[in-house]
């Protein structure tokens, strides 16, 4: 978990604004939940399981309501691990009895200076990176930090990396 404190104070010392001279609190909140989304963002393209969570489907109808932090399907399974048919319509999601919805989920917002980001502290640089960037309007360079952390975060994960390839052969 990374808390809202420790993410204001991170990003504030990247744009210099330590003081609060410069940018507001709600700004500075406005700039760390655009941070987030552009990080669920490279998370979910580079399929990372750092967003990943299980979820019982409770079925009444063949149906059962998506979990409020749903973002997208890694998979739908049934009793014995194999992958089942599903349908999802507007907020629900229709599917056989005793299955399980591995979905990716959105880590929370900011409000206040005590709410908490349910993301690895790991995250807590480059999201302060990702939302400096954007209270100085540098759109661009947001994105590319938000989405080189994310690569950065799976790269050991999803599969071994290239050996470096010296000039000349």
């Amino acid at each position: 978990m990374i808390g809202a404190g420790a993410l204001f104070v991170r990003t504030r010392f990247a744009v210099r604004d330590t003081e609060k001279a410069r940018y507001s609190d709600y700004e500075v909140g406005i700039a760390v939940n655009a941070a987030v989304d552009l990080l669920c963002e490279g998370l979910k393209k580079y399929f990372s399981r750092e967003l990943v969570r299980s979820f019982n489907l409770d079925l009444k109808d063949w149906r059962c309501k998506l979990p409020g932090d749903f973002l997208y399907v890694v998979g739908v399974w049934d009793k014995n691990d194999e992958a089942c048919f599903f349908l999802i319509e507007g907020d629900e999601i229709y599917t056989e009895e005793g299955a399980v919805l591995d979905y990716g989920k959105h880590p929370g917002r900011i409000e206040s200076a005590n709410d908490e980001i349910d993301l690895s502290p790991c995250f807590l640089v480059h999201l302060a990176a990702v939302a400096a960037s954007l209270l100085r309007g540098d759109e661009n360079a947001a994105r590319e930090k938000a989405f080189a952390a994310a690569r950065e975060n799976n790269a050991d994960k999803s599969a071994p990396l290239n050996d470096p390839v010296m000039w000349g052969g």
